[in-house]
Parts: structure tokens; sequence; C-alpha cells
């Protein structure tokens, strides 16, 4: 997390954007490197294809689509009840890096 501001909540009159984000890319460039570079996650981490609207499993009827990353048994168990014509309970394929 990055945060640039004064103290006693004065305007800064910049965004994010032009403030902190260059010092968070500085930041990652130093710590990770090269940003083409793999990044591992670790073994205990899924992929769930969910529904960006809801963040629950998606379904063959959701309009978008979106991969999230999960620990392992912490991801959803139910299908996207906004867009599917029964709810399905139980998990979904996972993606393993």
């Amino acid at each position: 997390l990055t945060w640039v501001g004064y103290d006693d909540n004065s305007v800064v009159n910049l965004r994010g954007a032009r403030a902190a984000l260059p010092i968070w890319v500085d930041f990652m460039k130093r710590t990770v490197g090269d940003s083409r570079q793999e990044f591992p996650p670790p073994p205990s981490v899924v992929l769930v294809k969910i529904d960006p609207e809801t963040g629950m499993v998606w379904t063959k009827h959701c309009p978008q689509e979106a991969f999230a990353p999960f620990v392992e048994g912490a991801e959803p168990d139910r299908r996207c009840p906004l867009h599917s014509q029964a709810p399905v309970p139980g998990r979904t394929t996972q993606v393993r890096y």
C-alpha cells in the first residue's frame, strides 16, 4: 500500500496515478525485478472462474467471466444466482498455476 498526503489531511492536488503509483511501480521494480518474469504463486492458490458482478462461480448464463485467485478451501462454492436458470451448489473446476 502506498499513501501520499499530509498528516493533517490537507489537499495534495494529486491523484493516485500521479502521486502514489510511481512510488509503487519503482518499489515493485526494485523488489521483484523485470515485470515479465514469472512470479510463482504458492501451491495452495487456485484460480476459479467467477462472475465478476457477484463474485460467485461462473455459469454459462453469466454475461461476463473472470478468473480470480483464492486460497484453496476459501473459494466460492455457490454458482452465480443472478444468471443461472437454477442455482446448483457445489465446487467448480479449479485451475492450478
